[in-house]
């Protein structure tokens, strides 16, 4: 009984919502969200506007991250609750129980039995086992109301838009008005039934509603599909393009007058989790390995090893690795990552000076690659330079850069010329910045027998298949290495951060340093010259995993070589690159 308590308590926690914010000016805005996801163009107009929201967030419905970590609860609450029932382990199904049972399964229903065989292959199972116990040893009402509210709304994902729909926070007020407070089970199956065609006869009547405010809807709340409107640009726009017309003359073209408007920057990080939270990390780890430019498995597998598998796991032991990064790294309890990003902004715009706007923005997380570029055109940023943190191409991160910066510029009716800066591996100022950072680090360490050049790794069938980074990481190596002065017996080169069976590039990082320390060697430096700013990466994985793993082998101390970060000489360096790639437009 303390156990069903304890569960009971913690799904009912996990299904709880304010109520007071469910009226009928509510009620009718989700009706119109589900009318507008059965189509592609329906969803993006609801969906976003120039600061990536819309309607959704006009009405209250957050496109929150908390959706993962409370189906899972739900999954675990159907699971053990239908074991516990077939075993007899609870004395009596209270109607508690029932209400708690089917507000988890109706809410896993919403979001997996869709028209979706993944989602019935993964949750199908356990919900028809629930309905079964709940229709022999409970009510059969409740089994049925659930099936019809499963159904009713699975119709809905008639397209991906939809289907990933439901897969975020804005099904959440619907689903609570459909289940709460009913006292019996009349009560419960009419509230589930009732919502049910209510919402379905607001759609009909409201789908033409739907295309008249696609005409008539205000510019700045809702974008025009496929492209943003951009009013307030226009008058800025006539002033730069008259101003390269002659006044007096032929009329023709100044070609010695600059476009206008400051040259924008845009740099481009990975990303992190804003906090060490388990749903934070969840919807991180989400966003970064479904990316199929990182996992190049088929989506549909792959989403569903990833969601059954290794999230429910991985969010709390990343969420652990998390919360000691943020605490040891020095940056306030907050991410390194970002914190360093935020510096290096500041200090690239101060060396760039007035001529250029310098925003950045993360692959995965806050703020976003598109929230940069529209922060950027509204500062008039005609020409825009991309700066992606990867000094070596991989078809893993920077080309992961490339798509979505391109896919957030056609967006725009407008887009503004866009350079990208190539791979850098090997530029001779990106190497004298590492060579002086790492030179003044190590003079305060002395007697390092072996330098570790690790470098994050990629599975091998990747380079197979045309992937040039571990050329790359070797031309970087080896740079660093002539730079540094370093005979070819004192230095190496290494591969970490392994995830999954596949092979990966060779040799790894920890096997590297557990063999120098069996071999006798007492002190190493590890440098990380593919990561640009310290990360979990950097920080945990080198300076105490892999640490720890060379004292065990005979090893003394593994000194961890502080990545550029915010060092005025990257800083320096990266304003040098970006001018050599505006060359033309300054």
């Amino acid at each position: 009984m303390q156990e069903f308590q304890h569960r009971t308590e913690e799904c009912e926690r996990a299904v709880s919502f304010d109520t007071a914010r469910v009226d009928g000016a509510t009620q009718l805005g989700a009706a119109v969200f589900w009318a507008a996801v059965t189509s592609g163009a329906g969803y993006r107009l609801l969906a976003h506007d120039e600061q990536g929201q819309g309607l959704l967030a006009l009405l209250g419905l957050q496109d929150a991250a908390q959706l993962g970590s409370a189906v899972h609860e739900a999954v675990g609450f159907l699971v053990w609750g239908t074991s516990a029932l077939q075993r007899n382990q609870v004395p009596a199904l209270s109607l508690r129980f029932v209400r708690v049972a089917v507000k988890a399964a109706a809410w896993l229903a919403l979001t997996a039995m869709s028209y979706c065989p993944v989602g019935r292959l993964v949750f199908g199972r356990p919900l028809r086992r629930l309905a079964i116990t709940c229709a022999q040893q409970g009510s059969a009402a409740h089994a049925g109301a659930m099936a019809r509210f499963a159904r009713a709304f699975a119709a809905m994902a008639t397209s991906k838009q939809g289907l990933l729909a439901l897969l975020n926070a804005a099904i959440l007020p619907m689903l609570q008005r459909a289940l709460r407070g009913a006292g019996t089970d009349t009560g419960l199956l009419r509230g589930v039934l009732g919502t049910v065609v209510t919402s379905l006869r607001v759609i009909l009547t409201v789908t033409s509603a739907v295309a008249t405010y696609t005409q008539l809807r205000p510019a700045h709340l809702v974008p025009s599909n496929p492209w943003e409107a951009e009013p307030a640009h226009m008058e800025y726009l006539r002033k730069t393009a008259l101003a390269t017309v002659h006044e007096h003359g032929d009329d023709g073209i100044d070609e010695n007058t600059p476009a206008g408007g400051p040259i924008g920057v845009l740099v481009c990080n990975l990303g992190t989790t804003p906090t060490p939270r388990a749903t934070d990390v969840a919807q991180f780890l989400k966003e970064f390995l479904m990316d199929p430019r990182v996992v190049e498995v088929a989506p549909w597998v792959w989403s569903m090893v990833l969601n059954g598998f290794i999230i429910p796991i991985r969010k709390y032991t990343s969420g652990q690795l998390y919360e000691r990064l943020f605490q040891n790294a020095g940056t306030g309890n907050t991410s390194p990552l970002v914190h360093h990003t935020s510096r290096f902004t500041q200090q690239v715009q101060q060396h760039l000076g007035s001529n250029y706007v310098v925003e950045y923005g993360m692959r995965y997380g806050e703020p976003s690659i598109g929230s940069a570029l529209a922060a950027l055109k509204r500062r008039e940023c005609e020409r825009v330079i991309v700066l992606p943190k990867y000094p070596q191409y991989s078809g893993t991160t920077t080309a992961s850069i490339y798509d979505e910066v391109f896919a957030c510029a056609r967006r725009y009716r407008f887009v503004p010329a866009i350079r990208i800066v190539p791979p850098f591996y090997s530029h001779p100022a990106y190497i004298q910045a590492i060579v002086a950072t790492a030179s003044q680090f190590l003079a305060q360490h002395s007697n390092i027998e072996r330098f570790v050049i690790s470098f994050h790794g990629i599975p091998e069938r990747y380079h197979l298949r045309g992937d040039p980074y571990p050329w790359h990481c070797e031309a970087t190596a080896r740079a660093i290495a002539a730079g540094m002065c370093w005979s070819k017996d004192q230095w190496m080169l290494s591969y970490q951060s392994v995830f999954g069976k596949d092979p990966w590039l060779l040799p790894a990082t920890d096997a590297t340093v557990e063999e120098l320390g069996k071999q006798g060697v007492k002190r190493i430096a590890v440098l990380c010259p593919g990561f640009l700013t310290d990360c979990l990466e950097t920080i945990d994985e080198n300076g105490t995993e892999n640490a720890n793993v060379f004292k065990e082998n005979g090893g003394e101390e593994l000194v961890l070589v502080p990545c550029l970060n915010s060092s005025p000489e990257w800083c320096e360096a990266a304003a040098a690159i970006i001018q050599h790639e505006a060359r033309g437009w300054e």
